[in-house]
């Protein structure tokens, strides 16, 4: 093994992660080019090349620990032993959150267990020029995570029967959670989701029963930060839902929300539950018919 290979595999040992990326690799790289860390690594430029970058990256192949996997760029360091599913899958694809009923369980609103971790993923079709916007111009063409359909393998372990995945062209708000790398979309956006994704997130008798008991309890900031997700983000329908539900049913009165009634569609086709059929019974105010109790 060459000196430098062996001080790459010593940098990405040091992460002690059980899945690493391309993205860890070329940045391990670069850190190994700076003056003060290329000593006696035969290193002679401030940058890699191309073909060095590649070189190095393969190397990892042949080095004991780290375990190529069906997914290009991707590798499982198997002395670090299996995490979540969440943990590894978030680790291998930054494209990928916890969400839905997954991210309602996180968060303590839900006391239902999922049988599967749900999470969401950007479109395919907006990948490709997310890496490139964020690329530095010094590394190797962007590897491209694996499809949705074969996210979750990797060699020694195989997570896939035990997640369930939706892509999106919108992706939520996320943040990391304490002491693992797993990514879950905010408070604030997991309310958003109930609204806009009923179905994915328990059902919407289940999200009223959420709404009622817990929404005003959570600190003001993520109401504060949910009124201005739907109204930047929400489409009509999440708009009228959310409208009915902190106005009429939670006694909300705050003028950002009433503005949504300009949403309100008379004669259309609009149902808080979109689910159920539909029922007699509607909100006048927000042109809904309350399907669910």
């Amino acid at each position: 093994m060459s000196k430098a290979l062996n001080a790459l595999s010593e940098k990405l040992d040091a992460l002690k992660r059980p899945v690493i990326t391309a993205i860890d690799v070329y940045t391990a790289i670069d850190v190994l080019h700076q003056p003060e860390n290329r000593d006696g690594l035969y290193l002679r430029t401030d940058v890699a090349t191309t073909k060095k970058y590649e070189t190095l990256a393969a190397g990892l192949n042949s080095v004991p620990g780290f375990l190529a996997t069906p997914r290009p760029g991707v590798w499982r360091m198997t002395r670090y032993s299996t995490s979540s599913a969440d943990e590894m899958i978030c680790l291998a694809d930054p494209f990928t959150y916890v969400s839905h009923l997954s991210a309602m369980r996180i968060w303590q609103l839900t006391n239902r267990v999922p049988n599967k971790v749900s999470f969401s993923r950007l479109h395919r079709t907006l990948i490709k020029p997310t890496l490139q916007r964020n690329w530095p111009d010094q590394w190797p063409q962007p590897i491209l995570p694996a499809q949705p359909e074969t996210l979750g393998r990797f060699g020694d372990v195989n997570l896939t029967p035990s997640i369930t995945i939706a892509e999106t062209k919108h992706p939520a708000s996320t943040v990391e959670l304490g002491g693992s790398h797993v990514r879950v979309t905010s408070q604030a956006a997991t309310f958003l989701d109930m609204l806009a994704s009923p179905a994915r997130c328990g059902g919407m008798a289940h999200i009223l029963e959420i709404f009622d008991t817990l929404f005003l309890e959570r600190p003001g900031p993520i109401r504060e930060t949910f009124i201005t997700l739907v109204d930047t983000i929400g489409s009509p329908i999440v708009k009228v839902r959310a409208g009915h539900i902190l106005t009429e049913r939670l006694g909300l009165k705050d003028p950002q929300v009433e503005s949504w009634t300009q949403f309100a569609a008379r004669g259309g086709s609009r149902k808080l539950d979109p689910e159920r059929p539909y029922a007699s019974v509607f909100s006048e105010r927000w042109m809904l018919s309350l399907n669910v109790e």
